[in-house]
């Protein structure tokens, strides 16, 4: 059974929760990585074959053909995983990533355990093994990402609730008035953590919510310029922070 949720605690005791990506969705994301792969090779015989080689014939060509493919199968998504974190084409398109079961990116070994078991979870047909592994697992993971230690999830940009963005805007003028322009200035690292406390911070253990406000705050007032001590409402002003650098 599929369980769209999946909780991971980080060292700091912040838990973060996923939304793991269904067959579905991901059965999206393969269909446009395979169209890619087939044009791929497509062009790619077009101009092996307009080639006058004379090694090129017979039982080479076959053999050239056999890499090839090998190739764009396999080494599609593991290259793709591996250059920009977990996602191809497909995934992109899908607003998917392949993350490790503690949270972190996917690294070379997962990367590579997942998708010479691609071979596997593709048998008999039509991916049927891993499609069977899906529905049997909570996360649905097919039988790679059991080896490899990996799941799918949705990679999608977490917004404020618009209570609080109704808020945030009320309160934008006087704030800034006091702590200066805090706009267009953080890095998409910076958001991604900002996002996550601001999401979570309702749940966790009062300590650890004023230890991490107090640390983000220091964080973000070293990078504006301002004095902390003057900054009466942490969890308001590292929320107009996130609001000012959403828009």
């Amino acid at each position: 059974m599929h369980e769209t949720g999946y909780n991971v605690i980080t060292p700091e005791n912040v838990r973060i929760t996923y939304d793991t990506a269904g067959i579905g969705a991901r059965f999206v994301a393969l269909i446009i990585d395979s169209l890619i792969q087939t044009a791929v090779m497509i062009i790619c015989i077009i101009a092996l074959f307009s080639v006058d080689a004379d090694w090129l014939n017979g039982e080479m060509a076959g053999v050239v053909m056999i890499a090839l493919y090998a190739f764009l199968y396999l080494g599609y998504f593991f290259i793709f995983e591996i250059a920009t974190k977990g996602r191809t084409p497909g995934k992109m398109a899908a607003k998917l990533r392949v993350i490790r079961e503690n949270g972190e990116p996917a690294g070379v070994t997962s990367v590579l355990l997942r998708n010479v078991l691609r071979v596997v979870d593709a048998l008999p047909a039509f991916y049927a093994i891993g499609v069977v592994t899906m529905f049997l697992t909570p996360q649905a993971r097919r039988l790679g990402d059991l080896v490899g230690g990996t799941i799918v999830v949705y990679d999608q940009v977490r917004r404020l609730p618009k209570t609080a963005e109704e808020l945030l805007m009320r309160e934008a003028d006087a704030n800034e008035a006091a702590h200066g322009d805090l706009s267009f200035q953080l890095t998409s690292r910076e958001m991604s953590l900002l996002s996550d406390f601001l999401q979570r911070s309702e749940k966790l253990n009062k300590k650890v919510r004023q230890s991490l406000e107090r640390t983000l705050c220091e964080r973000f007032c070293g990078k504006f310029g301002v004095d902390i001590r003057n900054v009466a409402q942490p969890d308001l002003f590292l929320q107009m922070i996130y609001s000012k650098n959403s828009r």
